[in-house]
């Protein structure tokens, strides 16, 4: 009772008794969150505001206080207290659903290193370290954290290499240093194939600045794709300059290149342009070699169309580009010989009756008026031109009557002799080279006729060859003028390109396209040839020398290549001799094997002929690994043979445990069974890999069957405790229910795993027994509630009603009005004296029960509405 003459503990002037009052407030009753949250934020003392901060579970509050609190010591604590609610260490923490879902928000990482640290739960911690950045944290957690599990998710989070290499040379755990060798392997090579992208990436950028400066010519174009597609391979990472130098080199490229198709496309139309012109002078003269006086006669409207048709491509070819003047006044000698026989031959079509007249008269009467007016139509046709038949036959009847010539015997042809026979096959074939003015096939016939005719003579075929020397002579003189002038320029190019500094490769192109376009001369006149010749060639000469240096460097190159073929072939042989192929490691035999094709290749260029000999050692070197890897894989296909079908008969197995053990040794046995060439051996594991995939489904499948049957009872489990709880809640209507619903609940099974259920189900459990242990209690206590309220209502308190409510209200611990403390006081000092000889302070309710139930007779005499209040009150208040 001597307790009660002062305030609570928690309110006391000394701060160490308030700080020891913390630590005894239970967090189960509800007043007790406001006084610790009253205390963190208003007491004067800091250790009781740490104190009260080490107890609270409001992390806004505790946010605050680390936020806002002057002094360090709260700070931490209240930090502290955020770090054990979030790791499930403090009292009344949130559940872990919840504590995964603050620990994946927040970016705390000193909380985040406590909860991986220190929380029992082994999902936190996961959950914490998947969210720290530190470093150091992590290196530390992988070296010396309490479980595999924690070290290797610590592993898996590090990023530095230096923490990789410190975790492979401290770490304890297998798993995480093999995580970190991983790891560290594959930025080693990222460094590397960075560093080689770089390293081709200034090897394109150096090409393609150089091919910039290089004259155009064939290649120029698919090089420039050729450096771009390169460039697309290596860009990914190229910095801003690089990409700008690139962009800058390629432009160039392509301006040259546009300039180099502007001048091909202006050359390719000056040549259709010449084209079309030679072929249109070619037309007009052969079309009138081929004529004769029947189609002169016949086809005039045909012939004119041509003629004209000829004219207008002559004047559509000469609007792009001048003729030549040969050419030209070739073209004008045609159009003179083509205008006066056309306009003869329609005059003679218009005047047909007056030379029909004419004929019929010479056919009567050859008088002289006749003969000279018939001679006077004659010289209206173009002298030279074949003659139609009309007029043909009027100009034999218009001649002067003469003696008639004997008549000629026919004789029959001699048989012709082989040399005959290959003069006449010579002399068309130069006849036809003539027409289709091909000068240096018709000189190459011409010679060969001449050699002929002076071995074997023969006049009647000297005098056709002798015919056919104007035609030929016309053909060299159009030759001259048009090709000769071009040998000079030739002669000029190539001294120029002597002078000219080029690499090598491209100089050499460049000699030979000159050399190319010589040949293309045909030559008409040897002796000013040769002058030319020799001039070229010593231009050539010259020329070459700079790239004599870089052939012969190309000769060493090719010879060193062929010298590492050679050595290739030699350690093959030596393999191949002292190899195992019973035990040996076939794989890498077989790497081996597969690589040495692009070895071989790579070693490169070398000199055709010399690669032969050793190019086939080399195959038969193969053929020798390919027939001895054979006869090993179809041994090994064999068992691996035997292994699957095993394996596959295990599907029908009904023992799934056993069956899928026996599976797990066959998978050990597959791995020990030898090399199997790989396409061979896909073929193999896909059928062994189905057969256990389908075993292992099934196991997986009873696996999935469990779980479900095991989430259907923790649903159940779940669902009647939360039943339970709401029936506890409400309060148990009496003791045979109570201890009932005790009784079901400790029935239930929850799943093994699932502690979260056995700990809810363990307080469930606990919660009756308090109810079950309490319940007589709250029977007394609804008792004198209940005599409370049927007590009779009187008007006035009488003093024993007033010293009944005083005494009940110092007993419960609660104040009295204001209108009471001195009759409270009062009954305070009466009592004094019994207080201090108690040793144990009585029970509350006990207490408050034992006045009421003494008081039994004064509650039958009625209450006061103010008493009855006051009464109702102090025992609820002590039987909390």
């Amino acid at each position: 009772m001597l307790g009660k003459l002062f305030k609570p503990r928690w309110q006391h002037s000394s701060a160490d008794q308030r700080l020891r009052a913390i630590g005894e407030l239970s967090l189960d009753d509800p007043q007790t969150a406001q006084i610790l949250t009253t205390l963190a934020r208003g007491d004067s003392d800091a250790s009781v505001r740490a104190g009260a901060a080490g107890r609270l579970h409001d992390f806004k509050l505790l946010d605050q206080l680390v936020r806002q609190d002057p002094d360090n010591l709260v700070r931490d604590a209240a930090a502290l207290q955020i770090n054990r609610l979030l790791a499930g260490l403090a009292e009344q923490c949130p559940g872990l659903d919840n504590r995964l879902r603050l620990v994946r928000l927040t970016d705390n990482q000193a909380a985040l290193a406590f909860v991986a640290r220190s929380s029992p739960d082994n999902t936190c911690r996961i959950a914490a370290i998947e969210r720290l950045q530190d470093e150091t944290l992590l290196l530390d957690i992988a070296l010396h954290g309490d479980d595999a599990a924690l070290r290797i998710a610590a592993a898996a989070q590090l990023r530095s290499d230096d923490a990789l290499r410190r975790l492979v040379r401290e770490g304890r755990d297998k798993r995480a240093l093999q995580q970190a060798r991983e790891r560290l392997k594959q930025s080693h090579q990222a460094e590397q194939d960075a560093a080689r992208r770089q390293a081709q990436r200034d090897a394109v950028l150096a090409e393609i600045t150089q091919h910039a400066r290089r004259l155009p010519d064939a290649l120029y174009g698919p090089r420039l794709t050729q450096l771009r597609q390169q460039w697309q391979d290596v860009a990914s990472d190229a910095s801003t300059d690089q990409v700008s130098a690139f962009n800058a080199a390629e432009a160039d490229c392509q301006a040259q290149l546009d300039t180099l198709a502007r001048e091909q496309a202006l050359v390719a139309q000056k040549q259709a342009a010449s084209a079309e012109q030679q072929a249109t002078v070619a037309m007009l003269s052969q079309l009138h070699e081929d004529l004769d006086s029947s189609t002169l006669e016949q086809d005039i409207g045909s012939l004119r169309a041509v003629v004209a048709t000829q004219q207008r491509r002559w004047e559509e070819a000469t609007s792009t580009c001048p003729a030549e003047d040969a050419l030209a006044k070739r073209y004008t000698a045609l159009i003179d010989i083509w205008t006066p026989l056309i306009s003869a031959t329609e005059n003679l079509l218009a005047r047909r009756e007056e030379i029909d007249a004419l004929t019929a008269r010479l056919n009567e009467n050859a008088d002289e008026e006749t003969r000279t007016a018939a001679r006077a139509l004659l010289e209206t046709w173009p002298a030279n031109e074949t003659m139609p038949p009309m007029l043909a036959t009027l100009a034999d009847l218009s001649r002067p009557p003469s003696t008639p010539p004997a008549a000629v015997q026919d004789k029959k042809q001699p048989r012709r002799t082989p040399e005959q026979e290959a003069l006449d096959n010579i002399l068309g074939a130069l006849q036809r080279e003539l027409r289709q003015r091909n000068l240096r096939h018709a000189n190459r016939l011409c010679h060969k006729a001449e050699t002929l005719l002076a071995e074997h003579p023969d006049s009647s075929r000297t005098a056709r060859l002798d015919k056919l020397r104007p035609q030929l002579d016309e053909l060299r003189d159009w030759h001259a003028f048009a090709a000769e002038p071009k040998k000079p320029a030739l002669c000029e190019r190539m001294e120029a390109l002597a002078e000219t500094a080029m690499d090598a490769e491209e100089k050499a192109s460049a000699i030979q396209a000159l050399h190319d376009e010589w040949r293309a001369l045909m030559s008409s006149d040897q002796e000013a040839d040769q002058a030319l010749w020799d001039r070229f060639k010593a231009a050539s000469d010259k020329a070459y020398e700079p790239c004599q240096a870089h052939f012969r460097e190309q000769d060493a190159e090719r010879s060193a290549n062929l010298a590492r073929r050679t050595a290739l072939c030699e350690q093959l042989s030596a393999l191949l001799a002292k190899t195992d192929w019973e035990h040996g490691d076939l794989a890498a035999l077989f790497e081996i094997r597969r690589k040495a094709p692009d070895e071989f290749k790579h070693y490169q260029p070398v000199r055709f002929t010399d690669a032969r000999d050793v190019g086939r050692r080399f195959s038969d070197l193969l053929t020798d690994f390919d027939r001895h890897l054979t006869e090993a894989s179809e041994r090994h296909a064999t068992a691996l043979e035997a292994l699957t079908t095993e394996v596959e008969a295990l599907c029908e197995s009904e023992d799934l445990r056993a069956a899928t053990q026996q599976a797990k040794n066959l998978q050990q046995q597959w791995k020990q069974a030898g090399w199997v060439h790989p396409q061979q051996y896909r073929t193999l594991h896909k059928r062994f890999r189905k057969a256990c995939d389908a075993l292992f489904g099934r196991q997986q499948e009873a696996r999935k069957a469990d779980q479900v049957a095991e989430k259907a009872q923790r649903d159940s489990t779940r669902e009647q405790l939360s039943a339970f709880a709401a029936l506890l809640a409400e309060g148990a209507p009496d003791t045979d229910t109570l201890r009932s619903m005790l009784r079901e609940i400790e029935r239930l099974a929850p799943p093994r795993r699932d502690t979260a259920l056995h700990k809810q189900q363990q307080e469930l459990v606990q919660q009756a027994r308090k109810l079950l242990s309490d319940l007589p209690r709250r029977n007394r206590c609804r008792a004198l509630l209940a005599q409370i309220e049927q007590a009779p209502a009187a008007e006035t308190a009488c003093d024993h009603q007033r010293e009944l409510a005083v005494a009940l209200e110092v007993s419960a611990d609660i104040p009295s009005p204001e209108t009471a403390r001195t009759e409270r006081m009062r009954w305070q000092l009466e009592k004094l004296p019994q207080a201090m000889k108690q040793q144990v302070s009585p029970d509350r309710f006990e207490e408050c029960a034992t006045l009421l139930e003494s008081a039994a007779s004064l509650l039958g005499s009625g209450l006061a509405p103010e008493i009855r209040d006051r009464l109702r009150s102090a025992l609820e208040a002590a039987a909390r």
